[in-house]
């Protein structure tokens, strides 16, 4: 077993990735943008700022649609409500999960549109802008269970050296019986 350390240096360097794949992300993002919404005549630099959100804004949909705790919420309030018993009021929350859905999907939709149209416009070429788009997603996926791999990891080790007695945490035990500490 690898040390917890390399784990999490290896999920911290997958951020730092992450970072980087944003940052160029938005910037072949850039030009695009300014030119569809001549955001750089309302203020210098807008275009850049925006291009950043959306690449920001990609990434992290990208991160929560494919992280597993997500899909167990989901289907965690999809047990709540089918357990309701008034039948209008577990239609009204079916109804208002599904409105829900439909602007989380419609701004999924509209956010990675966006950030694949822009990024394309500069690369042109349609492998590279789905490489360029989605490679802070997959940082972003891959960084969360390397670093609970590094906190199971962690855990098995304190386990083990609480087991064979050897965990430098335990320490001498002083021991105080009638009025006398011993060591």
């Amino acid at each position: 077993m690898r040390s917890p350390w390399v784990y999490r240096a290896g999920a911290i360097a997958l951020m730092f990735a992450a970072g980087l794949a944003i940052w160029v992300d938005a910037s072949l993002s850039r030009e695009w943008i300014a030119s569809a919404t001549s955001a750089d005549k309302v203020m210098p630099n807008l275009s850049t700022g925006i291009a950043f959100i959306i690449a920001v804004l990609a990434s992290a949909f990208g991160a929560i649609a494919t992280n597993p705790v997500s899909w167990r919420i989901l289907f965690y309030q999809s047990k709540k409500v089918a357990s309701i018993n008034d039948a209008h009021e577990r239609l009204l929350n079916l109804l208002g999960y599904g409105m829900l859905m439909l602007f989380v999907f419609g701004g999924f939709i509209f956010i990675y549109g966006v950030d694949l149209v822009s990024t394309y416009h500069k690369v042109k070429n349609i492998w590279l802008t789905i490489g360029i788009v989605f490679s802070g997603d997959l940082c972003l996926m891959l960084a969360v269970p390397l670093w609970q791999i590094g906190k199971a990891a962690d855990a098995t080790i304190r386990e083990f050296d609480n087991q064979i007695g050897m965990s430098s945490a335990r320490g001498r035990k002083t021991v105080d019986t009638h009025g006398e500490r011993f060591q």
